[in-house]
């Protein structure tokens, strides 16, 4: 996924995928994301670090997926040291 660029994607959904690792440059890939949600990915064990980068990325829905809470909160305090606001939402309703 490192090779290709979504320049206009604003929401991105992973719903019921079955991979454990993803591996990649979300800044470069998504550089406009404004919204991550994904839900039941089982087998994810982690959301990449790179999230924290996009600039634009305000808000991480994760539902049914205890496994990522310390990567959205790993993401969370990035942003903050980073930015030195409180600027990305979460979600850990249905975690």
């Amino acid at each position: 996924m490192e090779d290709v660029t979504f320049q206009n994607l604003k929401y991105l959904k992973l719903a019921s995928m079955q991979f454990s690792e993803w591996q990649v440059d979300a800044e470069k890939c998504f550089p406009v994301l404004e919204k991550l949600d994904i839900s039941r990915c089982y087998e994810l064990m982690d959301i990449p670090d790179s999230f924290g980068d996009i600039a634009s990325l305000k808000f991480i829905n994760v539902s049914y997926n205890p496994q990522l809470k310390e990567s959205i909160f790993n993401i969370k305090e990035y942003v903050e040291e980073m930015t030195g606001e409180n600027k990305l939402e979460r979600d850990h309703i249905n975690l």
